[in-house]
């Protein structure tokens, strides 16, 4: 039976290198399934669906990362052994820090996977360089909503659809307040190599916020700039993005 936790793109053929893939905070899983056809042959994207989101909406959404963390990680364990092969991480802005702390419980609590071959960190500033963040997911819902606009990580026709925002609060809520109460837990460093991506205007991850990532892995750290803000990966120079990815890929299948 599939797990709710992992999305595939409809008639993708299995391969034996998946990325698993986080959205941002307030982003959708499926965005990441359109990448398939710009990875190479043996690549697949399979996206992690979060409680309270898409197929999942009747679900009540999970507010800290240790609790999120470690259902994800067994829902990897799982979908790897049920079918080896090799694996690396992706996400973006939220989705980094949950990637990361889901490579720790991998580690710790599956100790019979295989590490991630790599880890695709997008648009996140380092866990130990993490600036304050406001509140939002306390504000009453207008100002809540004044707040999405802000950060532009939300549809605008969900933003402007009461009926459809109704139902997507409460996840949307979640996001942030996972976001706001991140604390990083004394954890050693990964031994996985570390892919690093920002927007060179992010106004929430600076460069040197993303660069520091390399405190966090014993291995190597590879760094890349794309124009444009905190949504680069969004923006005309998507194909850019998704292309780096694949060529990390298969320089990995070829090590």
């Amino acid at each position: 039976m599939p797990s709710p936790w992992i999305v595939r793109r409809p008639g993708a053929i299995a391969g034996h290198r998946r990325i698993y893939a986080f959205a941002h905070a307030g982003g959708s899983a499926t965005a990441f399934l359109a990448w398939q056809v710009a990875l190479p042959s043996g690549v697949e994207i399979r996206a992690v669906q979060l409680p309270g989101r898409g197929m999942r909406l009747a679900e009540d959404p999970l507010t800290t990362i240790t609790a999120l963390a470690g259902e994800v990680a067994q829902a990897i364990a799982d979908d790897v052994c049920s079918a080896p092969g090799d694996f690396a991480l992706l996400g973006h802005s939220l989705g980094s820090l949950l990637a990361y702390e889901v490579a720790h419980l991998l580690r710790s609590r599956h100790p019979a996977v295989k590490r991630p071959m790599r880890l695709f960190l997008l648009g996140s500033a380092a866990p130990r360089h993490r600036r304050p963040r406001a509140p939002i997911h306390t504000y009453d819902d207008g100002r809540f909503v004044e707040a999405l606009q802000h950060y532009q990580g939300t549809p605008p026709e969900l933003l402007q659809h009461p009926e459809l925002m109704e139902l997507a609060l409460p996840a949307l809520r979640a996001d942030f307040q996972l976001v706001f109460d991140y604390q990083r837990p004394d954890h050693a460093q990964l031994d996985s190599p570390l892919s690093l991506m920002g927007g060179l205007a992010d106004p929430i991850a600076s460069p040197a916020e993303v660069a520091a990532w390399a405190e966090e892995t014993s291995a190597l750290c590879s760094t890349h700039w794309f124009e444009g803000g905190h949504f680069f990966l969004q923006g005309p120079q998507a194909a850019e993005v998704v292309a780096a990815i694949a060529i990390q890929m298969q320089e990995l299948a070829c090590a």
